[in-house]
């Protein structure tokens, strides 16, 4: 069966945006929301990858934060009639999973975010 719902409809990718946004280096993270696999308007792949990189990185939320983004979508699924989470024990265990994780990111040596808001 295919998802009916959207990325942004959906809890474990709020968890998966805020890592990819942490990871060291600029060149890990792609933005391919409108492409189209048949256009030819890129003259190599440079300049492709270009176009793909993501302009504007997120900073970590705090574990409080995380949880309040996470009851925002939660609000915005019911609305669907879409669970957040398809399994329903991921609502106690993302939030706890992103809180360990927020413990070793704050100990980091540096968090750089060009562009980020």
């Amino acid at each position: 069966a295919s998802e009916p719902r959207k990325y942004e409809d959906r809890g474990w990718t709020l968890l998966e945006e805020i890592l990819i946004d942490s990871k060291g280096g600029d060149w890990n993270r792609w933005t391919f929301g409108d492409l189209d696999p048949e256009s030819t308007q890129w003259a190599d792949s440079v300049v492709f990858f270009m176009q793909a990189r993501s302009l504007r990185l997120r900073p970590p939320l705090t574990p409080q934060r995380f949880v309040q983004e996470l009851e925002s979508r939660r609000q915005r699924a019911r609305l669907k009639d879409y669970p957040l989470f398809s399994n329903e024990k991921d609502n106690e265990e993302v939030p706890k999973l992103y809180e360990d994780i927020y413990s070793q990111l704050i100990h980091s040596s540096k968090l750089a975010y060009e562009n980020a808001d």
